[in-house]
């Protein structure tokens, strides 16, 4: 493969950023032997079937964005957004998502260590945040009610300091409350929110 054709490629995992389709690379001309010979060379890394990422860019890539990138419609959730959003100072021990409850669970990358989690629609959406440049995460009070609705697995002092965090910062206690209502958790959430106003 010739030097030219090898930046051609990297601009376009340049562009993508960092992560792309093998399916997208064959509309662009790329074939499986390119591939081949780009991982055989060590310039890309195979992150699951059909996704790849241009090796040197893998440092800047977050666990937040290969998750996303590579599984469709994941969504950052629980321990994993609320760490996004510094409402804890838990490291998780892998990315937490959800994705719609349809057909089979999607294959996860290599790495990171991802714990996916299915739920049914319309509940998958309710509070669900899609930038243009940031991978999806559920918003700071969908992130509150489900680690309250899962405090059994996340611990109720992580809980705890999740809630006082969130009450210190940016809050919206009337969306906390319609979430937790569709959530069928206000019972749950409304001592913990009384005893921090």
């Amino acid at each position: 493969m010739t030097e030219k054709r090898i930046e051609q490629i990297w601009t376009l995992f340049k562009e993508s950023p960092g992560i792309l389709r093998s399916s997208a690379m064959r509309k662009l001309g790329i074939c499986s032997k390119d591939l081949k010979e780009l991982e055989n060379e060590g310039l890309i890394t195979r992150l699951k079937d059909g996704y790849y990422a241009w090796s040197s860019m893998l440092d800047d890539l977050s666990d937040f964005y290969i998750a996303t990138a590579t599984i469709p419609d994941a969504t950052i959730y629980g321990i994993s957004a609320a760490a996004q959003y510094n409402l804890t100072t838990v490291i998780p021990d892998a990315v937490h998502i959800k994705v719609p409850n349809k057909g089979k669970i999607p294959q996860a990358p290599l790495y990171p260590p991802i714990q996916i989690i299915r739920e049914k629609m319309p509940a998958f959406s309710l509070g669900r945040i899609c930038g243009n440049s940031e991978p999806p995460i559920y918003d700071r009070e969908r992130t509150v009610c489900d680690c309250i609705k899962h405090k059994s697995e996340i611990g109720v002092d992580i809980v705890l300091e999740i809630l006082k965090n969130y009450m210190n910062g940016p809050r919206d206690l009337q969306k906390l409350y319609s979430y937790a209502d569709i959530m069928r958790i206000r019972t749950a959430i409304h001592p913990y929110v009384e005893a921090l106003i």
